[in-house]
């Protein structure tokens, strides 16, 4: 009940706040791990559904999520810090920046993927070995992290009771939706390229057959990681060529007109073909359409017991469609960083639309102050229940694409530093929301350049490997 009072008290004061923003403590600062709580009576479940590379506001083929969490829960922007697909993912894991987890890219051989998180020992700190400590039955069902496939055979993560994690090696004819393994807990599950094996519908049944065979008397977290919508952007069959969009999506950042305000290496950008920009669009669509049916299957599967499930959905990062010439992520803009975040938890979440950027650190710390859990160390999360961020870094290492970069976010702000002397970008997202107007070096603006270049320093430390300022 306490824990219920404090939660309350937490949400009126988010009604206070019609800015979205509460200074609370600095985003890189370390927050000192709680003192030990008293159990919970009850504790709640837990279920994370995490997309795959899923652009905020994308919700136009999933009417379960619609109606069943955006208009029974709570809505946020979300946001990576770094984002690409491993990096996001161990944040989300274990609440560290990448600056501490060391975690920068998907697949490079010293600061990427899987590898790089099981060398740094966070593997062994993350929200599943806490909830698993506090007697939760812990699954996860889906994508685990990116080069998981290095892992030795018949290794299982600490902290999951039930690991189904995809095992698959593209370069080597596995794929996202077809041709891959289930490997983990149980015996190695082969799946080819029949309906059948659609692996958002695979994975969904094995999400369903982990709440199903959870004891009545036990709380779970499920953390239910399909690829979808993922490129290729490939649909369950059912879904093939189900959706045209009214309006094919455009604005003028999509192949900006005038980059000559963009660094250097961005200006000379060729744009991007239209035909690509409308397939990801449709093709995002139809495989999301699985996702949503999935989320359904869970409610479904969970029943009643909804009222006392805090259910999340949320993406890894979002992904660029062309704006500013550019069609991935691993991207400081906006695209890039922001990807949906709803949470639904019976009563005790209001039904609302923050405008609030989370970034991904903080749900570990979320999620643990839900189930009133102290995992026993310190993080650099700090529970959306309890405070607001003023601001939050942005870090990243060099890339074929770009070179590395630090930044910082603000609600209405954005700026970033690229590394050996290559530009700087300031945007006022009250009057610029689209980034075509770079104020960095703007004498009207000094100032607040000079603020965020001072936030920025503070909080990106230490900065990504081979970042100069």
């Amino acid at each position: 009940m306490q824990k219920f009072v404090r939660l309350i008290s937490a949400i009126f004061v988010t009604s206070l706040v019609a800015t979205g923003f509460l200074l609370a403590v600095p985003p890189s600062s370390p927050i000192s791990a709680a003192p030990a709580r008293a159990a919970v009576a009850d504790p709640p479940n837990i279920v994370v559904v995490m997309s795959d590379d899923q652009r905020r506001n994308t919700f136009q083929t999933m009417p379960t999520v619609r109606q069943q969490l955006i208009q029974k829960g709570t809505r946020y922007v979300g946001f990576s810090p770094t984002s690409a697909c491993c990096p996001s993912r161990s944040s989300f894991l274990t609440g560290q920046f990448s600056h501490t987890t060391g975690v920068y890219n998907n697949v490079d051989p010293t600061y990427g993927g899987w590898p790089a998180f099981h060398a740094s020992g966070y593997e062994d700190q993350t929200i599943a070995t806490a909830l698993q400590g506090a007697g939760y039955r812990t699954g996860l069902v889906g994508k685990y992290l990116n080069e998981w496939n290095k892992a030795p055979d018949g290794f299982v993560p600490p902290g999951w009771d039930v690991f189904r994690a995809i095992w698959s090696n593209i370069g080597q004819g596995g794929g996202r939706y077809y041709k891959y393994q289930l490997r983990g807990t149980k015996p190695t599950e082969y799946f080819g390229t029949k309906p059948a094996a659609y692996s958002t519908d695979v994975l969904a049944d094995r999400a369903v057959r982990f709440v199903d065979s959870t004891p009545s008397d036990q709380p779970f977290f499920l953390y239910f990681t399909p690829y979808g919508p993922h490129e290729p952007f490939t649909p369950a069959p059912r879904d093939k060529n189900s959706w045209t969009p009214d309006k094919v999506y455009s604005n003028p950042a999509v192949n900006e007109a005038d980059m000559s305000d963009k660094p250097g290496f961005m200006q000379n950008m060729p744009k991007i073909d239209p035909t690509w920009i409308k397939h990801a669009q449709d093709k995002t669509g139809e495989a999301l359409r699985s996702v949503d049916d999935a989320v359904g299957r869970l409610i479904k599967a969970i029943g009643p017991d909804m009222s006392n499930t805090l259910f999340i959905y949320t993406s890894d990062q979002g992904v660029m469609w062309g704006e500013h010439r550019l069609v991935e992520k691993y991207q400081p803009y906006r695209w890039a960083t922001e990807y949906p975040l709803i949470m639904r938890w019976g009563n005790k979440l209001p039904v609302e639309d923050k405008d609030r950027v989370v970034p991904n650190v903080d749900m570990a710390a979320s999620i643990l102050d839900a189930a009133n859990v102290d995992p026993g160390w310190t993080m650099e999360g700090t529970s959306v229940f309890d405070s607001f961020r003023s601001e939050v870094v942005l870090e990243a290492i060099a890339i074929p694409q770009h070179p590395a970069y630090c930044g910082v976010r603000q609600r209405n702000w954005l700026y970033v530093q690229w590394s050996d002397n290559q530009g700087t970008e300031m945007y006022d997202y009250a009057h610029d929301p689209l980034e075509l107007h770079n104020l960095s070096g703007k004498p009207a603006y000094a100032a607040k350049e000079n603020q965020l270049r001072t936030d920025t320093m503070n909080l990106c430390s230490p900065v990504p490997p081979g970042f100069t300022w």
